[in-house]
């Protein structure tokens, strides 16, 4: 513990003027799923878009399958998308990963495109939000993409 400590202190007393580093913790994960669910459903549990994703967090079937089975050992139904429980339990797990994945560049901007634009995708642009991202339809988002405070 010490040892973090020194390293978080070191990193901060040397961070170039100006350098804004976010970190992710379990708070973040917290502070950033009421933000989630607003954006993505209104918070209605019982959501679906166009494009047939469900619930509060509009997982689309091959996500939730993948996540639940990650989140809970097993894939379940995508009907299971319209529980809350579930949904928050996969969400979490979800959230998580694609923290890891962008592990060193972490933002809520960046995690917010990740979400919803896809890693792999935020990758490939090499970790910059693209404007039709930063002009999202949802407010919410808009706001975090553009680089205001979630």
């Amino acid at each position: 513990m010490r040892f973090f400590f020194l390293c978080t202190l070191f990193c901060t007393l040397v961070q170039p003027r100006g350098f804004s580093q976010q970190v992710y913790s379990r708070q973040t994960r917290e502070r950033l799923i009421p933000i989630i669910i607003q954006a993505e459903s209104s918070g209605n549990p019982n959501a679906v878009s166009r494009d047939g994703s469900r619930g509060l967090f509009q997982f689309t079937e091959p996500t939730w399958t993948w996540a639940s089975e990650q989140a809970f050992g097993r894939a379940l139904s995508f009907d299971d998308a319209f529980d809350p429980v579930k949904s928050r339990r996969v969400a979490e797990w979800f959230i998580d990963w694609l923290a890891r994945q962008i592990d060193g560049h972490y933002s809520d901007a960046l995690m917010i495109a990740s979400y919803n634009w896809g890693i792999g995708n935020v990758k490939r642009n090499g970790y910059r939000i693209p404007d039709f991202l930063k002009n999202h339809p949802n407010k919410i988002y808009r706001e975090i993409l553009k680089g205001g405070a979630a």
